[in-house]
């Protein structure tokens, strides 16, 4: 026998399963019976639209060249050592939503260092609390090697991550029920040939847009909002 059901309950978080914080929902049979009851129990994931970036649903998805990018108007961080080391890492944006790309590029300014490899990284990191007890969890989700050997000076490094391809992406969440936030950020490491490494690291934003499902439902049904 098969009984329909609908809840019209508020599930107002993405359901979210991250190094120490969760947010699940589940649904609940429980049959009653006079000698022994029966009771199952199965999580559903749920996922829920950014609606407040909308405007950018439209333009996001257009196709994105080097050629065409003005990166000054974007986001720039600089690296400098002394007079032996100074480099810019731009990149087109700040928000992106989870199935974009991001454009950005390396500019070799001064380069006196042994460097033997650079590398970008897609990082994020979990705020459990809020106030002075507030502390993180970070963990690198997805790596790229953009350079390989000593650059010249003058010398420009394009990169091009895609984000779809990084498969625990979540939206960026800002104070889950007053308990955790999620943040992710962009991470550039340059490693010297003995050993020393120089980053720099910039937060981006990430939302979801229609269509974009949970990137890890780990085999549970979803459940869209």
């Amino acid at each position: 026998q098969e009984l329909d059901f609908e809840f019209t309950c508020a599930k107002p978080y993405e359901s979210y399963h991250g190094l120490k914080a969760k947010v699940q929902y589940f649904v609940k049979v429980s049959i009653i019976r006079g000698f022994r009851n029966i009771t199952h129990r199965k999580e559903l994931w749920v996922h829920k639209i950014d609606a407040k970036h909308k405007p950018l649903w439209d333009n996001s998805d257009k196709a994105g060249y080097f050629k065409e990018k003005d990166f000054s108007r974007g986001v720039c961080m600089e690296v400098g050592v002394d007079d032996v080391l100074h480099i810019e890492f731009k990149y087109d944006k700040k928000l992106f939503h989870l199935g974009e790309q991001v454009l950005g590029q390396v500019s070799f300014k001064t380069v006196a260092l042994d460097l033997q490899l650079g590398e970008v990284s897609v990082v994020k990191r979990e705020y459990i609390g809020v106030g002075d007890s507030q502390f993180y969890l970070t963990e690198t989700l997805q790596k790229y090697e953009v350079m390989d050997g000593t650059p010249i000076a003058g010398e420009v490094v394009p990169i091009r991550l895609y984000l779809n391809a990084v498969n625990t992406l979540t939206p960026t969440y800002e104070l889950v029920n007053d308990t955790f936030s999620v943040k992710y950020y962009i991470n550039l490491v340059l490693v010297t040939g003995d050993g020393k490494r120089y980053f720099k690291q910039q937060e981006i934003i990430v939302y979801r847009k229609p269509g974009q499902k949970a990137g890890q439902t780990m085999g549970l049904a979803k459940s869209p909002i």
